[in-house]
């Protein structure tokens, strides 16, 4: 289960530009439900993941969209402290108001697990997607750098990465002539509170922040969140 609550307010500035604008126009309400399977012959050093995750959006009070994600993915030890992965997902976006979308994305993942138990990764993945409309039709890649130490804070298991993002748009008419170019950097901490469990679940507690640079001004943005 996945659940995203956003809320904004307003600032003095934009209340002169748009008096008639309400903060409430731009929440946004989305709901996940999801299955994932994991499986592993007993002696093989292979494991492998599938799952299947559908969900509906709302923005500014009214349906927004419905979205189907269906991925496969591999695991593999290298050596004892070593594991790649790879996972490859597909992703349908459709509904009243949101540019309907295709996309599919591919990931690469390296973890580390030094002697001391501290576990060092990486994570590297490209996605494209397609759509009639310039909003929904790009290229993008992330890449994760991702620590989980040995020490725990506040009795939880932390991890903390910092994570690098480029995503281009071909196109973008409505401002640009010459599309649009994101530029993100984020830092996140996750805290797993492994001790709470109950029936396999375990509350996370994150703290993120990001900067978006952009060559169309409306899409610089700074984000904190907990």
């Amino acid at each position: 289960v996945q659940g995203d609550i956003r809320r904004y307010k307003l600032s003095d500035k934009a209340r002169r530009l748009a008096p008639d604008a309400r903060a409430s126009d731009f929440a946004l309400e989305s709901l996940n439900l999801g299955i994932a399977h994991r499986w592993r012959d007993q002696t093989a050093p292979v494991e492998y993941q599938s799952g299947l995750l559908v969900g509906a959006t709302r923005y500014g009070g009214e349906h927004y969209s419905d979205q189907a994600r269906v991925y496969f993915g591999i695991n593999r030890k290298l050596a004892s402290p070593t594991t790649i992965g790879f996972v490859l997902s597909g992703d349908r976006v459709r509904g009243p108001l949101a540019p309907h979308a295709d996309s599919l994305t591919a990931g690469f993942s390296l973890m580390h697990r030094h002697r001391s138990g501290t576990v060092l990764g990486a994570r590297l993945s490209f996605s494209r997607s397609v759509s009639e409309r310039d909003v929904s039709d790009y290229q993008d890649m992330r890449l994760d750098l991702l620590a989980e130490p040995s020490w725990r804070i506040l009795g939880a298991d932390p991890e903390l990465g910092i994570s690098l993002r480029s995503r281009d748009y071909d196109s973008f008419e409505l401002f640009s002539s010459s599309g649009r170019q994101d530029r993100e950097v984020g830092v996140y901490m996750d805290l797993n509170f492994a001790q709470a469990e109950f029936y396999g679940f375990t509350p996370i507690v994150s703290f993120h922040a990001s900067r978006t640079t952009s060559n169309i001004g409306l899409f610089e943005v700074d984000r904190y969140g907990v």
